[in-house]
């Protein structure tokens, strides 16, 4: 999630360092521009994003509340900035297992996304990823793999082949595929996520394990121990 521009640069700052430099800038800007100024929406988005990319799921929630009218006044429902904090409410119920609601803001980003950037973009295709992820959450795996095959078709058009983002789709994949007992299918997609080296520190040296495992279970499942 892009941060917006608004802002006074805290990127050597730690993350609670970030998150008190932010609550104070939106305390000056509700002084100087007001409380539904845009500027004070865009702030409360920008810590709304802060608090989602470290897990902080009720902070962000609560932000992104106080964030979503301001920027509908402002900006209006056909924003990128609308779109984004749309879907990141579909994060947020996501991540707390609450798949029906999330498939509520995941699809109404993406109309906006549509509109905004074509259907055939990397917005739309975060989209896709997610509706897909969903599904894949509520054992609906007919449209888990129809949503998770187009958010792989545009990452591989965008990004090509072997760009790390790829590791995500290819992994649900073979998931959604060993769950339906489509074992040689599942391996292919599994292998596939494998081969695309991860970035050493970051998420997917965990997920990396998680799918290697994954790989041994269809094994077994396909009687090759």
């Amino acid at each position: 999630t892009k941060m917006s521009d608004n802002l006074s640069p805290v990127s050597s700052l730690s993350n609670l360092q970030k998150i008190e430099a932010l609550a104070k800038q939106i305390s000056l800007l509700i002084e100087q521009k007001g409380v539904d100024s845009l500027e004070v929406g865009l702030s409360y988005k920008d810590l709304g994003d802060l608090f989602l990319e470290t897990d902080q799921f009720k902070d962000a929630l609560e932000v992104y509340k106080k964030a979503e009218p301001i920027i509908l006044q402002n900006k209006g429902e056909d924003s990128a900035e609308y779109a984004d904090i749309t879907h990141n409410f579909g994060i947020i119920f996501h991540e707390q297992g609450k798949y029906d609601d999330a498939l509520m803001f995941f699809k109404k980003a993406f109309t906006i996304k549509a509109e905004l950037f074509s259907s055939d973009s990397l917005e739309v295709a975060d989209s896709y990823l997610m509706i897909g992820s969903c599904y894949l959450n509520q054992a609906k795996y007919p449209e888990a793999v129809e949503y998770s095959l187009k958010a792989l078709h545009l990452r591989e058009l965008f990004l090509g082949e072997f760009d790390p983002s790829l590791f995500v789709c290819y992994n649900n994949l073979g998931f959604i595929y060993s769950n339906q007992a489509k074992y040689e299918i599942s391996l292919d997609y599994f292998q596939k996520a494998l081969e695309i080296k991860p970035i050493s520190g970051t998420e997917y040296d965990k997920e990396s394990a998680v799918t290697y495992n994954n790989v041994g279970m269809v094994y077994c499942k396909l009687g090759k121990h």
